[in-house]
């Protein structure tokens, strides 16, 4: 019990320590619960990667009014071509490819890829759009690392890679091919520098949130499967006592049976000595024959249930028994009113046996013996 006590405080409740989870990059150090938490990062992800594929979309698509309302129908068309056709299509493909076995190995490489793909998109309206509002539209690559960092699922090495991707492009793109005035440029360049940071710092604290949610799921799942060790071997030990208390105790009982019998076996044949010397003494002290199975009678009562005592004495030249002596519930009978009983032949009766044999004889199915008797004599109520 102790030992058990022990372990259960040592191990079974451990505290939550996080030194196996690296700052840079965001991983775990044990390779087995890396794996374990992207297999649950990605159940946990996937309708909500659907739910915002969906979402995403049709944010993207809304500002194709924006689009209509500020430029000629020219520009109108190639930029919702850009919207409509290659960002449309790119939602569709990575909704449908959640769909696929093959997601779950290629979720975040399919996530960065569209993160950066809808980001070109808007570079590219940017960049055939006419001035003046062209330069606005950088605000859409906000929107991109908001889509990337918080609300894609991507994890954050993923994001921070297509962020600053977007940045890049972005920054080339403005210098060699809009060259907007160098104060516009470093505006634009700083908000979009600044915002893809502080994305950084968002999508790292949320994977670092949940990174350690997850550990501690799991240090509670192995501290709940310690526990229903630790009391299924409890619950063994619990039963191997009780089993040997068991034992123990049966055996107990039966040296209390045993002795118990022993001492009323002892006390029984105190009480049979001590009344054979009474017997002896009375005995001694008479020489009238009935007196003496009078007395005999009497004591053989005191130890066994005996309501009729018969004396017979056997007479060898007419072979027949004769009552010498018949006791009833103490009362004793006239034998010269009983009939003398003729020796049976051999192999029958009870008597006769006892006196052809010499030995006693012992009846412990007195209607079996009586079976092969072939005399058969009862006392009536009235002593005849």
């Amino acid at each position: 019990m102790q030992k058990i006590i022990a372990a259960l405080g040592k191990s079974t409740f451990p505290k939550a320590d996080f030194s196996q989870l690296k700052l840079l990059p965001l991983s775990f150090r044990d390779s087995q619960l890396e794996r374990e938490f992207r297999d649950d990062y990605f159940r946990q992800s996937l309708i909500h990667v659907r739910l915002s594929i969906i979402l995403a979309a049709l944010a993207f698509g809304a500002f194709g009014i924006t689009d209509w309302y500020l430029f000629p129908p020219d520009v109108t068309v190639k930029l919702w071509l850009l919207r409509y056709g290659f960002g449309w299509i790119s939602f569709l493909i990575l909704f449908a490819f959640t769909f696929s076995s093959h997601f779950r190995r290629y979720m975040q490489p399919a996530l960065g890829f569209v993160i950066i793909w809808i980001g070109l998109c808007i570079l590219v309206m940017i960049f055939i759009a006419p001035p003046p509002y062209n330069d606005n539209y950088y605000v859409g690559i906000i929107f991109t690392f908001i889509f990337g960092y918080t609300f894609i699922r991507a994890r954050f090495l993923t994001a921070a890679i297509a962020g600053w991707a977007l940045v890049i492009a972005y920054e080339l793109g403005m210098f060699f091919l809009v060259k907007p005035p160098g104060s516009d440029f470093l505006i634009s360049s700083m908000f979009l520098i600044s915002i893809n940071f502080i994305g950084m710092l968002i999508g790292y604290t949320l994977e670092h949130h949940m990174r350690q949610e997850f550990f501690l799921r799991h240090s509670l799942e192995l501290a709940r499967q310690n526990v229903a060790i630790a009391n299924e071997e409890l619950e063994s030990q619990v039963r191997q006592r009780m089993a040997q208390l068991t034992t123990v105790n049966e055996k107990l009982q039966c040296q209390v049976v045993e002795r118990a019998g022993a001492e009323a076996n002892a006390q029984r044949l105190l009480d049979q000595q001590v009344a054979i010397n009474e017997l002896a003494l009375m005995l001694g002290n008479t020489l009238n024959t009935d007196n003496i199975y009078e007395i005999v009678y009497q004591y053989v009562r005191t130890f066994m249930d005996a309501p009729i005592m018969l004396v017979a004495l056997y007479e060898a030249e007419t072979e027949q028994l004769y009552a010498a002596y018949i006791s009833r519930q103490g009362n004793t009978l006239d034998v010269s009113k009983f009939p003398p009983i003729p020796l049976e032949p051999e192999g029958y009766g009870t008597q006769s046996k006892v006196i052809r044999t010499g030995q006693p004889l012992y009846i412990p199915d007195y209607r079996a013996a009586m079976a092969r008797t072939q005399t058969e004599h009862t006392i009536v109520e009235d002593g005849s």
